[in-house]
């Protein structure tokens, strides 16, 4: 009995919650949730790649895919890039054991700008690979 008096009193209370939001908001003039839409400018993103392998023995690349006369390829494939000196004329942070994450191999071109008006919202941006070292 105690946990439905509990699971109902926090029902009425998220209730009363909601009308109060309601009611300042139409009070104010002002919507509840807020949210100014966002512009991300067409740009670079950089990144890393993390040595981490694809395992192709379950789901093998058939003969032909990588040329005429190529075998099926079931074994591992392992993705490794070398860390850019520069980019832009900008140097970028030497790689240590310390911090794998300044290994930047990748630069991703954004084209055009992406306008986001609230949350969950999405936009379709075109992309260019910029730069895979």
């Amino acid at each position: 009995m105690k946990k439905k008096f509990v699971s109902f009193s926090i029902l009425l209370a998220l209730l009363f919650s909601l009308i109060v939001a309601r009611e300042f908001s139409q009070r104010r003039n002002v919507p509840v949730f807020d949210v100014n839409p966002i512009t991300i400018k067409a740009g670079y993103d950089i990144f890393r790649t993390t040595g981490a392998g694809k395992d192709f023995s379950i789901l093998p690349i058939r003969g032909d895919f990588f040329g005429p006369g190529s075998s099926d390829f079931s074994g591992v494939m392992v993705f490794e890039g070398d860390p850019l000196i520069s980019f832009m004329g900008i140097p970028l942070p030497t790689p240590t054991a310390t911090s794998p994450e300044n290994q930047i191999d990748t630069v991703i071109r954004r084209l055009n700008d992406a306008t986001l008006d609230n949350i969950g919202s999405k936009a379709k941006v075109e992309v260019q690979r910029y730069i895979l070292w």
